[in-house]
């Protein structure tokens, strides 16, 4: 099932990109890879610039100390 979601997503964002109007100007036809490469590259500017993925303190794979998750009443 994930294969063919993943084949139907490829195959509607090559669909969708295609240009389909020869008489319209370059950025007419284009605008959906235009648009695409802005936001992919708004997000991979602000993942390297902002670095909030590294920022927790916690220990790696534990988020709760077995400590004080357990507790003994």
């Amino acid at each position: 099932m994930n294969i063919g979601a993943l084949a139907y997503g490829v195959f509607a964002i090559v669909n969708i990109s295609w240009t389909r109007s020869p008489e319209k100007p370059w950025y007419a036809n284009w605008i959906v890879l235009r648009c695409g490469a802005v936001v992919v590259g708004s997000g991979v500017l602000y993942m390297f610039t902002t670095h909030h993925y590294g920022r927790g303190d916690a220990a790696a794979g534990d988020a709760v100390p077995k400590d004080e998750a357990v507790s003994k009443d």
